[in-house]
């Protein structure tokens, strides 16, 4: 499978062992351009510029309340029961891969305080009939319980800027041509209205590794009116094999502790699957990781 690099450069975070209740609703619309910065976002880097001329809109915040991997499963070799696909049904060792990104993403497991895993979508401001307007993107802090949380940045990593639109008709976000291989459940595909990020590089956290992810987007669609769930979610973006291959998983995690990320997916080495899921982006062997959420409104105490 591949697709050219094209003109996709790079937003956003999640993990793979990795809900709200919205504190009000959002979508009065901005004037097109609003709080952008003169550099063009040339860095990158949310937090960045220390002189901000207009001053920013204060960020309205959505976290995702879930989040399922899509494509590529996961597969593993589990002793006794052969080549399984753990991404959705439980394998005799544990719960599936989506469980634990739905327990990551709703608890706290580790016991700091915080929920385990939250991926902030900052817009300034949200817009339904968006241009261009900015996006910061991000992991964030935020503390248990769900129901009450108050979230802000977790630095580092830097969160990352982009731009959003909000496309009147069709589709906000698609999977690339022939980078999926038709695993059941499908990919879900976000209409209008709905808003999508541009491609962006963004940091993505996974088995407590943080690395980024190239080309990244994230679409979402919403209801008209006030603003405070976002649903029909997609999040993709390219992970290169040459770093899956540098991020080691925990080495308490049963069967394949201490091996590469890669070893878990179609194509990696190790991989115990027949097929191979690996993509070429910009002339590198990787995946095109994609996933589904759905996101709310969360008070946020950052800038």
């Amino acid at each position: 499978m591949s697709r050219p690099r094209a003109a996709i450069t790079a937003l956003l975070a999640p993990v793979l062992l990795l809900g709200l209740a919205p504190p009000g609703a959002v979508g009065v619309d901005a004037p097109a351009g609003a709080g952008l910065l003169s550099d063009g976002f040339e860095s990158g880097n949310t937090l960045a510029w220390d002189q901000r001329v207009p001053p920013l809109p204060v960020p309205d915040v959505f976290r995702f309340s879930d989040l399922d991997l899509r494509d590529p499963h996961v597969f593993v070799d589990v002793p006794g029961f052969g080549c399984l696909d753990v991404t959705d049904a439980a394998p005799p060792i544990g719960p599936s891969v989506n469980e634990q990104l739905e327990t990551a993403v709703t608890t706290d497991d580790d016991g700091d305080g915080l929920l385990d895993l939250s991926l902030l979508l900052g817009f300034r401001p949200f817009s339904a009939t968006a241009a261009g307007e900015r996006l910061d993107a991000g992991l964030g802090d935020c503390p248990e319980p769900i129901g009450s949380t108050v979230c802000d940045w977790r630095i580092p990593p830097v969160p990352r800027t982009t731009r959003y639109d909000a496309p009147p008709a069709g589709a906000c976000l698609q999977p690339h041509p022939g980078t999926t291989s038709g695993y059941t459940p499908g990919i879900t595909t976000p209409f209008a209205p709905c808003v999508v990020s541009q491609p962006a590089l963004v940091p993505f956290r996974l088995f407590g590794q943080t690395f980024e992810l190239e080309a990244a987007q994230a679409g979402a669609a919403f209801l008209p009116g006030p603003v405070s769930t976002l649903s029909d979610g997609l999040f993709l973006g390219f992970l290169p094999e040459a770093v899956a291959d540098t991020i080691l998983l925990p080495p308490d995690l049963p069967i394949v502790g201490g091996q590469p990320l890669s070893i878990l997916f179609p194509g990696g080495a190790g991989n115990c699957a027949p097929g191979d899921d690996r993509d070429t982006f910009e002339a590198e062997s990787g995946w095109w990781l994609y996933f589904n959420y759905p996101a709310d409104v969360v008070p946020f105490v950052g800038q």
